[in-house]
């Protein structure tokens, strides 16, 4: 059975018309149906955003999810794969990036707490793409070398081993 919270969505689906029972996305053509309508309701609130707003476009869906008290947020973007310049014709007319990140502000007062997060988590999860990201743009950011290569270096400059532990304990904390 379902709980007061579901039965409130699907009423509230049954009064703007929607058949319940199209729902069941095991059924291709339903599922098709349904991604189909998201679409529709994403494209009508970029028209309608660009009318009252006077932005440009929008790529994010602002929806209330049943039972929170509060905003919820769906963007909507493009796979480019490896094609640099349509990603980058498409983020300046679409900025999704810019979106997310002030998705990711609107409940603090730190403007800059959603980028923060951002690089947190690209430094943690994709850390050589991270790094190699931030030489291209000149950050003095060095490469990140393996205990192999970390031993070479050492063993190279003539270090002592509590000469290479002095100098690694330094360097964590940088």
């Amino acid at each position: 059975g379902m709980d007061s919270r579901m039965k409130n969505v699907v009423m509230r689906l049954e009064n703007v018309g929607i058949d319940v029972n199209l729902l069941d996305l095991s059924k291709k053509e339903n599922f098709d149906r349904v991604k189909d309508t998201i679409g529709d309701l994403f494209a009508l609130q970029k028209h309608f955003a660009k009318e009252e707003k006077g932005k440009k476009h929008t790529s994010t869906f602002e929806y209330f999810k049943p039972g929170c008290t509060h905003t919820s947020y769906a963007i909507s973007l493009i796979p480019h794969g490896a094609r640099e310049k349509a990603f980058d014709r498409y983020h300046r007319t679409t900025p999704y990036i810019k979106e997310f990140i002030k998705v990711m502000n609107i409940d603090s007062d730190n403007s800059g707490i959603g980028a923060k997060r951002l690089a947190q988590y690209l430094a943690k999860n994709h850390k050589r793409v991270y790094v190699n990201v931030g030489n291209d743009y000149n950050f003095g950011m060095g490469g990140i070398m393996n205990e192999i290569e970390t031993a070479a270096m050492f063993g190279d400059a003539g270090l002592t081993h509590a000469q290479a532990r002095t100098i690694l304990k330094h360097l964590r904390y940088k």
